[in-house]
């Protein structure tokens, strides 16, 4: 067990800088032949972001303030919501990430570990810049800055984490057997109404369920540095919940990834 976590870990630090460079040419390929270029990358979210507000806000609530938060309804949605967009493509697509790069398993010898790293990191560098959108949005619509927006790393890494394991995970399951990806696709919907997006869970009963989805720490962490204004450590359950769901995770992907990483060329 803990030496599948060692190589995975060497063999992310030493294939790092062809990660980067392939995920940079990737992002360019991404927008080739666009006039608007880089552009392009905003306009879904900021959509959807919008089309959200007018169903939900406008359409079924009536109210434009979430009890707590330090902020108009527009700023919690997209505090959610943009960290969504960066993990709905890895909840279920993580699944395919190495019947994607089959060639560069094959041919050029690329680690299994470093095949979710390499699906990752293109979404991440478009993430980035949708945190100093979610920053500009906040403080548009009144939103003060204030020390608590030093925590959006930490909630980010835990993003991360989450997306690789998983991707890891799925995606070893996905080239042994291929029923599993239509499984994902069938359970993606409950992941995104039951990960708090649309509706706070905070004063709800039974309210803890919602902490061992690993998508809602995210979620809630990015709506605690912008309108809650709460510290990780002043919510010892919800981190305690997805600490445990996590090494659950891991372990299960650690050891079929030390199982199988020697074969998978094989199954894919």
């Amino acid at each position: 067990m803990i030496r599948g976590i060692c190589d995975i870990i060497t063999e992310n630090i030493k294939y790092f800088p062809r990660v980067a460079r392939h995920s940079f040419m990737s992002i360019k390929k991404m927008n080739t032949g666009s006039d608007l270029g880089y552009l392009w990358l905003f306009v879904k979210p900021i959509m959807y972001l919008l089309m959200f507000y007018a169903a939900i806000a406008i359409g079924f609530r009536n109210e434009k303030t979430i009890d707590g938060f330090d902020g108009p309804y527009l700023v919690w949605l997209a505090s959610g919501l943009f960290a969504w967009f960066y993990m709905q493509n890895y909840v279920a697509g993580g699944a395919k990430c190495f019947a994607k790069n089959k060639l560069l398993l094959k041919r050029y010898n690329i680690p299994v570990s470093v095949i979710p790293t390499l699906n990752l990191m293109p979404g991440l560098y478009i993430h980035f810049a949708m945190i100093v959108l979610l920053f500009v949005i906040a403080m548009l619509l009144g939103v003060k800055p204030c020390i608590h927006w030093i925590q959006i790393p930490i909630y980010t890494a835990c993003m991360v984490y989450f997306c690789y394991i998983w991707s890891l995970l799925i995606g070893l399951l996905t080239s042994i057997h291929g029923d599993f990806f239509n499984f994902l696709k069938s359970v993606r919907p409950a992941y995104f109404w039951l990960s708090g997006i649309f509706f706070n869970s905070r004063p709800r009963p039974n309210q803890h369920l919602f902490y061992y989805n690993p998508i809602s720490f995210p979620v809630e962490g990015y709506r605690n540095c912008i309108g809650y204004h709460t510290w990780f450590w002043e919510e010892p359950g919800r981190c305690k919940c997805f600490m445990i769901s996590m090494l659950i995770i891991t372990v299960l992907a650690v050891l079929l990834y030390r199982r199988v990483r020697r074969t998978l060329p094989e199954f894919i």
